[in-house]
């Protein structure tokens, strides 16, 4: 690491820390951080190739503009960024990354403009956390593409982030955690406009604004059930309409309904719907993609739907075995040939 002034330490900051304050740092990333030592970065900064963040390091950039060349490997360590303004100089498919369980990833007051040159983490396993964050211009991959990862995000903007792969602002495979209080304006991607997920997440009081899906969700795409996880979201402009959140119901062997059981959001049914004497299916307002066959000897009410085939090898959509009752009111059935 090559510093300007390196006599130029801030005081008031615990033992361990060493701060720079000068209005040209540049940080030459040919150097690795290693050891157990504490970093704290200030003011302008440039990151040049790459910075390695090992077991028990910490890295801290407080109130500085920051411009990326290189990017940042956390193998362990803690890298904090907080009161920060990030520009993305160059083309770089995430320029955080890290693979290892015990790297924490802390995003505080932070301004991003990734200027479509690529995304911003890659994280397996670990933390992060993202508050009060406006993030813009992601691209080629998700802005953060999370693998049984734990996560917490408050109060963050997202904004013209856009992937040819599943969920443009967030890819979330395996891990949990939650989205609160977010707003995404003109996301886009191929499954997930603005959030690709699984069953371990909760999204409260979000707002999306013109995101659009090629395939399926328009601004979330659930692989699981969708229940009280997502809630008090707006939506605004979505595309495709409608289909804002879609879940998928998807079981080893069949998806069995012998009690009552609503379908409120858009759904991809992947595997056979058996409803029992005792079940009653109830859909409305929502589009259903079938895969596989809804079977009935039970109750089904279906209004305001569309139901199509897709990917679809049986003969009948709808199978009635000596079922209680049937009532279809407003609804469209299109077997797609």
């Amino acid at each position: 690491i090559t510093v300007l002034d390196p006599q130029s330490v801030t005081p008031g900051f615990p033992d361990g820390f060493i701060a720079f304050s000068e209005d040209s740092l540049e940080l030459f990333m040919s150097a690795y951080l290693k050891g157990t030592f504490r970093n704290y970065f200030t003011d302008h900064c440039e990151i040049r190739n790459t910075i390695e963040i090992p077991e028990n390091s910490l890295v801290c950039f407080s109130n500085a503009t920051i411009k990326i060349y290189g990017n940042f490997r956390v193998t362990g360590g803690t890298l904090i960024f907080h009161n920060c303004t990030l520009t993305l100089k160059e083309s770089n498919d995430s320029f955080i990354q890290s693979t290892k369980e015990e790297s924490t990833i802390i995003f505080f007051f932070f301004l991003i403009d990734l200027r479509h040159h690529g995304s911003l983490l890659s994280l397996t396993d670990g933390l992060v956390t993202m508050k009060k964050v406006h993030l813009c211009g992601s691209s080629v991959h998700p802005a953060l593409l999370l693998k049984n990862a734990s996560f917490e995000v408050a109060d963050c903007e997202f904004r013209s982030c856009h992937t040819p792969e599943n969920g443009a602002a967030f890819h979330i495979l395996g891990g949990s955690g939650q989205i609160f209080h977010c707003n995404f304006f003109d996301c886009e991607a191929k499954n997930g406009g603005a959030i690709h997920t699984t069953t371990e997440t909760i999204i409260l009081n979000c707002v999306f604004y013109l995101c659009k899906a090629v395939d399926y969700g328009a601004a979330i795409f659930y692989q699981g059930e969708v229940r009280s996880n997502i809630n008090h979201c707006q939506f605004y402009d979505c595309y495709p309409e409608k289909e804002e959140v879609v879940q998928v119901l998807s079981h080893p062997k069949q998806f069995l309904i012998d009690k009552e059981y609503h379908i409120c959001h858009s759904t991809i049914i992947e595997s056979p719907v058996t409803v029992t004497e005792l079940g009653i299916l109830i859909v409305q307002n929502a589009t259903v993609y079938l895969k596989q066959p809804i079977h009935c000897s039970g109750v089904l009410n279906i209004k305001n739907a569309s139901f199509l085939a897709t990917d679809f090898t049986e003969r009948d959509m709808i199978v009635f075995h000596r079922a209680k009752t049937c009532n279809v009111s407003y609804s469209k059935f299109d077997g797609n040939n």
